[in-house]
């Protein structure tokens, strides 16, 4: 029924799809189960702790990933694309502090490894830039915002400026848009409260 109904242009997910889906999930399950019981046996093997957390990313274990990251960061605090795993992990996890300081390390360490700026990542920006927008810091968001466009094709900076339009609605303020934009979904649902 599920292929059928995508044939006859549904968009949803078909049976086969969600089968393979809840297959892979079990499987993956497995695996952390797996990873666990080796790290017990065999702490010093750091590998199985990189297998172990992506598996984590891989579930959105994010409360598990977590302090698996920060374990594994201890030894290898050299690893910018690390750094924007846990802030990413972190970010997930709505642990948006730490969701910064992954992010901002992991663009100082790519620069300083390979000596330009130019080398980051935009994706670093622009994830820096959204943790900044969550942890209410309005002028570090909108000049990160503001770094990302430069580098951003025009498809992602026109998206950009929406961002940095809509945090300038109230000459910086994250909060009073936020507020703004509970006003007018309140406003829409005539909830007049």
């Amino acid at each position: 029924l599920g292929l059928i109904g995508q044939a006859m242009g549904d968009t949803t997910k078909s049976s086969k799809e969600q089968d393979t889906r809840k297959r892979a999930s079990a499987a993956f399950k497995d695996a952390a189960k797996n990873f666990e019981r080796a790290l017990a046996k065999q702490p010093e093997m750091k590998e199985v702790q990189l297998w172990l957390v992506a598996t984590y990313d891989r579930l959105e274990e994010w409360d598990k990933s977590l302090p698996l990251y920060r374990e594994i960061l201890n030894e290898r605090q050299g690893e910018d694309n690390l750094w924007f795993s846990y802030g990413y992990a972190a970010f997930n996890a709505k642990q948006f502090d730490k969701a910064v300081t992954g992010f901002d390390q992991a663009m100082r360490i790519r620069e300083l490894v390979t000596g330009s700026a130019d080398s980051i990542p935009n994706s670093y920006r622009l994830y820096l830039a959204e943790a900044y927008v969550r942890t209410y810091q309005d002028g570090n968001a909108l000049n990160m915002f503001t770094l990302a466009q430069t580098h951003a094709t025009p498809e992602d900076s026109a998206e950009i400026q929406k961002t940095i339009d809509w945090i300038n609605w109230d000459s910086g303020g994250i909060a009073a848009a936020e507020y703004r934009d509970a006003g007018f979904a309140a406003e829409n649902a005539e909830d007049w409260n």
